[in-house]
């Protein structure tokens, strides 16, 4: 006797098809003609295999099926009748996929609609908004109606045309004025709808106090300041303007957003160095914006610094092309001198050399050399990244005299013709060669003629009759002068900042640049690149009017633990941004982007984000260290750390709000969401499914018409099934028929 199993979908996707389905496996195992010896077993799937008139509604288990494969009586195929909710993989996971045949579900007679997801922020400050979030969708083309509630109150609805299987977006900003939990609820009607129990989902979100935002920038006047004026607008009692950047956790304290608007790093009076609170305030879980053309970004010298591989972008745009600098360091024996703070005037030279080599890009080669009575050994460009380089640093010792001259004229010979060439000297300026107006002059034009940039690290003060030979030469050179003015060498590493900043002044367009959305060009853009992974969204773009359109951000966010965000361009200024911040379209995507930031700008620590298996990952936003240990929660369920600032938590217990602990020590009430199940967000038929089976070898079938029952023979080869041989006839009829004609001929 040869046995079929006949496995009849009863998962919670199926559950509102289940009087058709009833009467169509009565139909089909009653009326369905078989050959002599051959019969059909039924069985029921949902989250395991069971007999029929077993329990239904749970959750669909393909992988199942394997069990099948241990019955010894059941020798024929395995018919499943689905609906396709599941993993194709895991259907012929234990079972030879020769063996399946997928016989789809009956149509339903009704339409279905769901609420696919609700998103809002775990918690957001009293009197700012929520951005809500939501996803319905229907298995057929129908008129739907959605409403939102805030508790029992509707703050929006609407009728909208649903196409099927095609999601819809509900987007919608919510005012809050009163401490405590708010309880959002998305509702979707159609008429007929088959499955009621998919028409709703709701989620919570805790309103906290209020917190500072730091808005750093030159002082430029509030009426002048575009960006400023929207800021006073969402939250005017917050906003404390500086002219420094908050560098010590204190400043931090009870503060939600920091905007650094065009204040470059020079401006704030700050070195590189010192943003490492700032970073990993915004690593912790801060949120950070930064804004601006001239003083923010490459030009505003924060390009290599601790903050921008936190931003969206990075600072320096991926079509720049690579440079070659070098490195001409004074190394005369006054720079054995020792600095008034301790070290010497070397030790200081070194470390400047490091922060230069630090902050040239990947592609970029770069040539240490040193120079006293001429250029110390061979000019050797290397990656920016070759250990050579630090070799080099480490290397450098200082004896003999200046000569500024002979070291500069040997260093031209270092480059053939071309741009993107440059020198960036470090020296105390006094030439005791003294090689006179007409040798620095031929240097000017040398350097002329090569497209050469100099930079001029001065670490003294006072003025340079040799400067001024290059600088003011007819030839006109690229040549800019940095000093450490009376600050002496112990300015020395933030006149570099300087110097840095300067050589990327280049990636700043004035142009007009077109930008999707807004209705005016954009005269100014700094130029970035943006940066891939996860959490990065480029909200905005501009793109060049020439012949060949390159394409730049020009707002775009990013999601870490704490957020970031970037404005390309400027608040203020340029009569001609007027009309871009007058624009509907900007004012809009700035005004998302705000938000965005303002939303997590509360004093939570953990977050709780739903995933696609059912289960919830926490994330931490707090500004401290995450634990570095699994936490626990009021319903004991164990959260696993899986890495820094990550856990998963099987599905939490229902109810209005979670308590996560670490320890004894409470971290997060979190607000739970009651969001419609994985398994009924889609109940139609997924018809992608179906034909990915089809491909992979699976019979599929709307009826068993075509069916051929058979014994199922475990072997390498296929089971017996001749169908194949008519084929192989007619093929072989078809070459031996060419090879008569051919042998004729």
């Amino acid at each position: 006797m040869v046995k079929h199993a006949v496995v009849l979908d009863v998962s919670g996707s199926m559950e509102s098809r289940r009087p058709e389905l009833d009467q169509f496996i009565e139909n089909l195992l009653g009326n369905t003609e078989l050959p002599p010896n051959h019969m059909f077993v039924g069985f029921e799937l949902s989250d395991a295999l069971r007999p029929q008139g077993s329990v239904h509604g749970l959750d669909t288990r393909y992988r199942s099926l394997g069990d099948l494969t241990t019955v010894p009586d059941i020798n024929g195929e395995i018919i499943v009748v689905t609906d396709g909710q599941g993993p194709l993989e895991d259907l012929y996971a234990d079972v030879d996929p020769r063996r399946l045949v997928l016989l789809r579900a009956p149509s339903p007679v009704n339409p279905d609609a769901a609420v696919v997801l609700l998103s809002a922020p775990t918690s957001v400050v009293n009197g700012s908004t929520a951005f809500i979030r939501g996803i319905i969708r229907c298995d057929t083309e129908v008129e739907a109606v959605w409403h939102l509630y805030d508790g029992n109150a509707e703050v929006a609805n609407s009728t909208v045309k649903l196409r099927a299987g095609v999601p819809f977006i509900v987007t919608h900003v919510l005012p809050v004025y009163a401490d405590g939990l708010v309880r959002v609820r998305l509702t979707v009607d159609v008429k007929n709808d088959r499955e009621p129990r998919n028409d709703e989902a709701a989620t919570s979100i805790l309103i906290g106090d209020s917190q500072q935002i730091i808005y750093c920038s030159p002082g430029v006047g509030e009426n002048e300041d575009a960006l400023l004026s929207t800021l006073r607008s969402v939250s005017p009692e917050r906003v404390s303007l500086t002219k420094s950047l908050p560098l010590l956790a204190d400043e931090l304290e009870g503060v939600g957003l920091v905007i650094i608007n065009n204040l470059s790093l020079a401006q704030s009076g700050a070195t590189a160095e010192q943003l490492k609170t700032l970073a990993d305030w915004v690593s912790g879980g801060g949120n950070l914006m930064m804004v601006g053309t001239d003083g923010a970004f490459g030009p505003g010298g924060y390009r290599g610094t601790l903050l921008e591989p936190l931003m969206p972008v990075k600072f320096r745009p991926d079509d720049s092309p690579p440079r070659q600098l070098l490195l001409l360091l004074d190394v005369s024996s006054s720079m054995n001198d020792s600095l008034p703070g301790g070290g010497s005037k070397l030790a200081r030279l070194k470390e400047g050399a490091l922060r230069v080599v630090e902050a040239a890009g990947e592609n970029d080669r770069v040539a240490v050399v040193a120079f006293r009575e001429g250029i110390r050994g061979d000019i050797k460009f290397y990656p920016a990244r070759d250990p050579r380089l630090l070799e080099a640093i480490n290397g450098l010792d200082a004896r003999g005299s200046t000569h500024i001259g002979s070291a500069l004229q040997q260093s031209l010979t270092g480059f053939s013709s071309g741009e993107h060439n440059g020198i960036l000297m470090i020296t105390d300026g006094d030439d005791v060669e003294n090689a006179g107006q007409a040798a620095f002059e031929g240097i000017a034009q040398q350097a002329a003629s090569k497209n050469l940039r100099f930079d001029f690290v001065l670490t003294a003060p006072g003025d340079r009759a040799w400067i001024d030979w290059i600088t003011k030469h007819s030839s006109k050179p690229d040549a800019h002068l940095w000093s450490v003015g009376n600050a002496g060498f112990d300015g020395l590493l933030e006149t570099l900042e300087h110097a840095l900043a300067g050589q990327d002044i280049e990636w700043i367009l004035n142009e007009p640049l077109s930008v999707s959305g807004v209705n005016t060009d954009l005269p100014k853009l700094v130029r970035t690149a943006p940066r891939s992974g996860p959490g990065t969204e480029i909200l905005l773009k501009a793109v060049t009017q020439d012949s060949t359109p390159s394409e730049y951000p020009l707002l775009a966010t990013r999601q870490l633990i704490g957020r970031t965000s970037c404005l390309c361009t400027d608040s203020w200024g340029d009569i001609a941004m007027g009309p871009v911040w007058r624009d509907a379209g900007f004012q809009r995507q700035v005004g998302d982007a705000l938000q965005f930031m303002l939303e997590s700008a509360g004093q939570t620590n953990l977050v709780l984000n739903p995933l696609k298996d059912g289960q919830f990952e926490l994330v931490w936003t707090g500004n401290g260290a995450p634990p570095d240990a699994d936490l626990t929660t009021d319903t004991d369920q164990i959260a696993r750390r899986v890495s820094t600032g990550r856990w998963l938590l099987d599905s939490p217990t229902t109810g209005a709000e979670l308590r996560v602990y670490d320890n004894q020590r409470l971290l997060q009430r979190i607000p739970l969401p009651d969001l419609v199940t994985p398994e009924l967000r889609y109940t139609g038929d997924d018809a992608p499914f179906f034909e990915l089976a089809a491909e992979s070898g699976i019979r599929v079938f709307t009826s068993l018409g075509a069916w051929q029952p058979r014994r199922f023979v475990e072997s390498t080869s296929s089971p017996d099934d001749y169908t194949w041989l008519p084929a192989l006839l007619a093929s072989i009829c078809v070459v031996g028929g060419f090879w008569l004609r051919q042998k004729r001929s």
